[in-house]
């Protein structure tokens, strides 16, 4: 059962809560961080397939240029030079993976915290979830050089404590309190996210995303996909005549997964990207939302459409990863 308006206790708890406040949640507002929660939990790893695909995609085009060496061991030394390339890009993969495994971190302290049935052991693993948030929240400033509060040592000294019948009060008010002191955290989180995105868009890319600014500022694009298209594309028109027609046909084929590739990861960046400004706008959206206990008339719509739109890219990464 969603918590009810706890205004209305025995009086053994009136002075208690008049002291504390009051602050308890209406069912709608609670229903809708609950899907802010299940939307957001889908987005953590779609930054971190776009490297990883671009990391295959950069290897793939290097060893293509193998075929044109005529000394084994300058072949060789190419095969190589692509793997290293390969596995230094695909560890910011990683690294992107790692701060944002923070938001769904977040994603999850927010489904603890909208459980229908609240009890001490949900209690116990929201501490345990904050602290991990704080963590995550000093390795992502550390590694992209940010300076963003730690919402996870607020999130674990809001959740601790109460017990009884006043946990269920508790669990309003902890989750208030967190949605309102994450937004910096969130704001800062998908800002980087469009900067690494843009990146890989070229600037017509970018600029058919819907109403999407940076966190920051201007986004500056980079074009890095779709250069690995042109890139590939060209060094095939340079090397196919030379086979007199008698090319081996997985050369082409190569070639055509490549440029396939390219196309398909760009879109899953602008897609990120996309769902990266909506996921701050929808939060923001929440934050307003939550602040006075209100019965909400509607679905936010932020919150819809950050719904939609992960659902879509997932399918989009799902695709990627097939190839």
């Amino acid at each position: 059962m969603f918590p009810r308006n706890v205004c209305t206790v025995p009086l053994a708890l009136f002075l208690f809560l008049s002291i504390t406040g009051c602050t308890v949640l209406t069912r709608s507002q609670f229903t809708e961080v609950g899907k802010f929660a299940a939307a957001a939990k889908g987005y953590g790893d779609l930054p971190g397939a776009v490297i990883s695909r671009h990391a295959e995609i950069r290897r793939d085009r290097q060893v293509l240029r193998v075929v044109t060496f005529r000394n084994g061991t300058t072949a060789l030394a190419g095969i190589e030079g692509a793997l290293k390339t390969e596995a230094k890009l695909k560890e910011k993969g990683r690294q992107a993976d790692q701060a944002l495994e923070v938001l769904s971190d977040y994603a999850e302290l927010l489904s603890l915290l909208t459980a229908e049935r609240y009890s001490t052991e949900l209690q116990t693993s929201a501490e345990a979830l904050g602290q991990k948030i704080d963590s995550g929240i000093r390795q992502y400033n550390k590694t992209w050089n940010r300076s963003v509060g730690a919402a996870g040592s607020t999130v674990a000294a809001l959740v601790r404590g109460g017990g009884g019948f006043y946990l269920r009060a508790r669990q309003a008010r902890s989750l208030r309190k967190v949605v309102v002191a994450a937004d910096p955290m969130v704001a800062s989180l998908t800002g980087t996210v469009q900067e690494i995105m843009a990146f890989y868009l070229d600037e017509t890319q970018l600029a058919q995303l819907r109403g999407c600014p940076a966190a920051g500022g201007k986004l500056v694009p980079g074009g890095v996909l779709a250069q690995e298209k042109r890139d590939v594309a060209l060094f095939y028109r340079g090397v196919a005549g030379q086979y007199q027609g008698r090319q081996p046909p997985e050369l082409p084929l190569k070639v055509a997964e490549v440029m396939d590739a390219s196309d398909t990861a760009g879109e899953l960046a602008a897609r990120a990207l996309q769902a990266a400004c909506t996921f701050r706008q929808a939060h923001a959206e929440l934050v307003g939302s939550v602040t006075a206990k209100k019965d909400l008339a509607g679905a936010l719509e932020e919150v819809n459409s950050l719904a939609a739109e992960v659902t879509s890219a997932q399918a989009l990464k799902k695709k990627l990863d097939r190839k």
